[in-house]
């Protein structure tokens, strides 16, 4: 992931109230799961396959926290199953992603269902 997509989507979800993130760690978004696992504002939890983490996530949330889970992009199919009903953002530039955070997770909160953002395009490289 490009370092000013990861630093503007770490800023964002601190931002944007989530405190919980769930992530089966890849190369792809090491630059953004580093600090987040770091953060001492946010739980973070590695899991061991996509699936987990939506469950996990979801559990955080029946639990009173506001959570993300970040997966690359081969993690989003495996885990899509349990993110079918939801609406998904898809966001190519380091300029779209604090606000493509911010309006998932406003709907999120609106809608009491999960929102997945795909990241593609600069944002990776």
């Amino acid at each position: 992931m490009n370092v000013d997509a990861a630093k503007a989507a770490h800023e964002a979800l601190i931002k944007s109230g989530v405190n919980f993130v769930a992530c089966l760690p890849d190369s792809a978004f090491q630059e953004l799961y580093l600090p987040v696992s770091s953060d001492p504002k946010i739980t973070y939890v590695q899991v061991a396959s996509e699936n987990d983490g939506v469950g996990v996530c979801m559990g955080a949330w029946l639990g009173g926290m506001k959570p993300a889970l970040l997966v690359e992009n081969t993690g989003f199919t495996l885990g899509t199953y349990a993110l079918l009903r939801g609406p998904m953002a898809f966001v190519e530039k380091t300029e779209e992603v604090s606000a493509a955070i911010s309006n998932a997770v406003k709907s999120m909160n609106s809608m009491q269902a999960p929102v997945a953002i795909l990241f593609a395009g600069e944002i990776l490289f």
